[in-house]
């Protein structure tokens, strides 16, 4: 990886992303990569020295890292935390790190209240943690409880007020719910396998992420009045808008359709891949 400071903001926060110390030692993949698109962990993979990201745009990386750190070093005596645990499945050695083991999985994040609303991730957070039980039973650690511990980045006291969908405080915890051994093993499978197949494959021939893998939003047609930039209405087909045109009574004034493309969030903010993507570069880049 390779740092840009275009802000010239203190040594100190480019020295904490420089000195990053994390590795997943000889494993072929860890827990967490296991549940990325195969095209974002190859490219990754591929082109790490490559990778050109900025200091600013790792300020919740590095916040996350204190936090985790803080955490660890505070931890109640007779627990394990941070530790690093291995399993070889369909031929590869798969490793992950829990934050804390008290007969119970902790897994600690910092991460926007929105994604608690919109639940994008929770689901692969359940499995994230299903999949540290499993290397933990192979370690002869017994699991009865599995628990997000979400440190809600941008938490407010209006925002939790307004909505009651937002975390309605600044530390959420999600319970989540133990598999099965073999369906989580099955799943752990099939993961593996479409890493592994994705491997023997060129950057341009690797799977397109989908949709929901690039947390993408639909594309919708907006009615907009001339001379106002708020839409006044959002529909899901062009027809829909037509035919609302058509028969609603409207202010004076003249109004337009138009097309506003989906937005891919993942790919266009938060994946650093992106810059060895055909599929960016091709293609959303050209919307």
């Amino acid at each position: 990886m390779i740092y840009t400071n275009k802000l010239n903001l203190p040594e100190v926060f480019l020295n904490v992303l420089q000195n990053d110390d994390y590795s997943r030692g000889d494993a072929d993949i860890s827990v967490s990569s296991l549940l990325l698109p195969p095209r974002i962990f190859q490219l990754t993979e591929r082109h790490k020295d490559g990778i050109v990201s900025d200091v600013i745009d790792n300020i919740w990386r590095i916040f996350g890292t204190a936090i985790h750190n803080l955490l660890e070093k505070n931890a109640p005596q007779n627990t394990l935390t941070e530790e690093r645990l291995k399993v070889k499945i369909g031929g590869w050695v798969i490793s992950g790190k829990f934050d804390l083991y008290d007969g119970g999985l902790d897994d600690y994040k910092v991460t926007s209240g929105w994604s608690i609303v919109f639940g994008s991730r929770i689901e692969e957070w359940k499995w994230l943690l299903n999949f540290y039980r499993l290397l933990a039973l192979d370690a002869h650690l017994e699991v009865n409880r599995l628990r997000n511990i979400l440190i809600i980045r941008d938490w407010s006291a209006y925002q939790a007020k307004q909505n009651p969908d937002f975390p309605q405080e600044q530390v959420h915890i999600i319970n989540q719910p133990i598999e099965e051994y073999e369906q989580t093993i099955g799943r752990i499978y099939v993961r593996v396998k479409i890493h592994q197949d994705a491997s023997k494959l060129s950057d341009a021939d690797l799977p397109i992420c989908t949709p929901e893998e690039r947390w993408a939003n639909e594309k919708k047609y907006a009615l907009r009045k001339q001379g106002k930039k708020r839409a006044l209405k959002l529909f899901d087909t062009e027809q829909e808008a037509e035919h609302y045109l058509k028969t609603e009574i409207l202010d004076n004034g003249t109004f337009a359709i138009e097309e506003r493309l989906g937005e891919s969030k993942r790919c266009e903010k938060y994946c650093e891949a992106n810059q060895f993507c055909n599929y960016y570069k091709e293609v959303l880049c050209q919307k």
